[in-house]
């Protein structure tokens, strides 16, 4: 480990001729994995801390896990990449491919973590989502993951050509015996700046689907905390249709809520469907749409399954006023075979609820309960039941 010197004489004053063979090579390797330390962790706060600190205040579900994920992949493959970079010095060419790989790399999992990432990491933890694909990987989540794959390629040159700067102006700050100092530090820390820009620049690319969460959010925060008689002619239009969109559900609404990304569209991300489930059991899916631009409406997702699954059990289909649902094969089979022996039903719940995953149950007079499984909004797939 390097220490830094609290005597500035120490400070080398000889030049790169006078030195041992091998020595600045050494202090490079060293310098470069604290470069690649300091713009990973820049990188990941930039691209995902700020999103994970919105999506916290906005009271969505699981909001720190894309930074956590992120970091325990994207950090490490900067700091390997800085190593190596400077394990080869002087070669700029071999420490520049070295980038170039990490770049690539690390757009490849910046692009994918929030859709087949994220689904797993779900699945992991919740068995109602798992063997669902909750987030495809569309045909847009490709073109995003080849922007942010080309962003970390351009972006290699640059990375490298300040790492071998700040390595060279770290060695003439070093002590004789290559130890950092702090103005040794401070050069490496020339790769902040640049790990913010790039992680600000893959943010804009990859978070599309949190867009929608934040928007639904302020339209209950503005529900929860003015008056429903305001004259809206007077607002600016985003405003107003923040304010219009609370309107119908000001007496639903409660403080304690959590948001889950239900469904959004697979071509454009344009229009998103959000799931609200508040304390006192209420459980609203809201339409986002224009890319978050405002909250086409919202409906009582408990109360539409209420009424669709009875009627699935009983004649096999299933109609729902504000939205289309359609039934998989495990459900239909499910229902050929069971649904003239239940009965009529008597009761349902909504028993579970993640990621656009809704498990409901059915009650019969005697006592006998079957659980369905509903997937995903726009349509919305009754998938199995059991």
């Amino acid at each position: 480990m390097h220490y830094w010197s609290a005597n500035r004489s120490h400070l080398r004053t000889f030049t790169s001729n006078e030195i041992a063979p091998g020595a600045k090579e050494n202090f490079a390797r060293g310098a470069g994995w604290r470069y690649g330390l300091i713009l990973g962790v820049s990188f990941v706060l930039a691209g995902w801390g700020w999103d994970a600190w919105q999506l916290a205040s906005a009271s969505a579900e699981l909001p720190w896990v894309k930074l956590l994920i992120a970091g325990v992949t994207l950090i490490p493959l900067a700091i390997a990449a800085g190593w190596f970079a400077g394990r080869v010095y002087p070669s700029f060419v071999i420490g520049l491919f070295a980038w170039i790989g990490s770049g690539a790399v690390g757009g490849f999992i910046a692009g994918h973590l929030p859709f087949e990432v994220m689904g797993t990491f779900a699945g992991i933890f919740d068995p109602a989502v798992r063997g669902v694909n909750i987030f495809p990987f569309t045909a847009e989540g490709q073109f995003l993951t080849g922007a942010a794959m080309l962003i970390g390629v351009l972006a290699a040159f640059p990375i490298m050509l300040l790492q071998a700067l700040s390595t060279d102006w770290a060695w003439d700050r070093s002590t004789a015996d290559n130890r950092l100092t702090r103005g040794a530090w401070a050069m490496l820390f020339i790769a902040l700046p640049l790990g913010l820009g790039l992680g600000a620049l893959d943010n804009a690319a990859t978070n599309s689907l949190s867009a929608p969460l934040w928007l639904t959010n302020q339209v209950i925060q503005v529900a929860l905390t003015t008056p429903p008689n305001l004259d809206t002619s007077k607002m600016p239009t985003d405003e107003m249709l923040v304010y219009i969109a609370g309107l119908p559900w000001r007496d639903k609404i409660t403080r304690r809520f959590a948001e889950h990304l239900a469904d959004y569209d697979p071509s454009t991300f344009q229009q998103s469907a959000i799931d609200v489930v508040f304390d006192d059991g209420t459980l609203l899916r809201c339409t986002v749409v224009q890319y978050a631009r405002y909250v086409a409406g919202c409906y009582d997702l408990a109360a539409a399954y209420r009424a669709a699954l009875p009627a699935f059990i009983r004649s096999g289909t299933a109609e729902c006023s504000d939205c289309t649902i359609e039934i998989q094969p495990p459900a239909a089979v499910w229902q050929a075979r069971n649904g003239r022996e239940f009965g009529e039903t008597v009761r349902v719940t909504v028993a579970h609820h993640s990621d656009g995953v809704v498990i409901a149950r059915a009650e019969n007079a005697a006592g006998k309960s079957v659980e369905c499984r509903f997937v995903g909004a726009s349509p919305v797939r009754l998938d199995e039941c059991q």
